[in-house]
């Protein structure tokens, strides 16, 4: 039987896209309270101008993998690979297993009308945070 750790990502964005814009995530990843997250986007964690929800998607996905890896270190390599990262957001799920795929090896990271992809440096980020844990 498998015994899984599951981490949940969640980011929203109030004021989304506009001036004053406030993202959040939300990262649950214990039944303690303490382990159950809720963190402001700051510059230090996102520097981009635009704040949005899809970027607080991103970033708290991005998030979750750093706290896994910090998770990871802590417990015997036997239980090290039985982690789990879910969210609720398509845009980030399509974005990192088709969207990103496909710009990467077919368009030279260009859309359709010849633009850089919204969100690049972010879906980048967690590519990276992904091939960490792929590798470890």
């Amino acid at each position: 039987c498998y015994h899984f750790h599951i981490i949940f990502t969640d980011g929203a964005c109030t004021n989304n896209g506009r001036s004053g814009a406030r993202p959040r995530v939300g990262i649950p990843y214990s039944d303690d309270i303490s382990s159950q997250l809720s963190i402001p986007i700051t510059d230090t964690k996102d520097n981009f101008a635009l704040r949005s929800n899809q970027r607080a998607e991103l970033c708290a996905a991005k998030i979750g993998l750093d706290l896994l890896a910090q998770a990871r270190n802590n417990q015997p390599k036997s239980e090290a690979n039985a982690w789990i990262v879910a969210t609720d957001s398509e845009y980030v799920v399509k974005g990192i297993t088709e969207w990103y795929q496909h710009g990467r090896y077919r368009n030279n990271w260009r859309t359709s009308k010849d633009n850089k992809p919204t969100n690049l440096d972010l879906f980048l980020a967690l590519d990276g945070a992904m091939t960490k844990h792929e590798t470890a």
